[in-house]
């Protein structure tokens, strides 16, 4: 929450490749918050390793991914196969 409320966007651009997850469900909030691929696009803007970025939809989770266990295990499951794929870029 810290994050959510205090960043700001730096000029440079990061030099590593970027995984923007969200949720395809309604938030459970009052506004029913959705994030859109749209809105979670926008972060591999912040890379200059687009080739290796992507944004990953998250079926069954809300905007708040890390809040279930059902999210924090889809980013885990992600995280691993995207190293893995780096991994193997390595190797060229």
């Amino acid at each position: 929450m810290a994050l959510e409320e205090t960043y700001n966007a730096s000029p440079t651009r990061l030099g590593v490749p970027v995984l923007a997850f969200y949720g395809e469900e309604s938030g459970r909030d009052k506004l029913e918050t959705r994030v859109s691929r749209d809105a979670a696009e926008l972060w591999l803007k912040s890379t200059v390793a687009a080739e290796t970025s992507r944004a990953v939809p998250l079926a069954g989770v809300d905007w708040y991914v890390l809040q279930e266990p059902a999210g924090t295990a889809a980013v885990q499951a992600e995280v691993g196969r995207a190293m893995a794929g780096l991994v193997k870029l390595s190797d060229r």
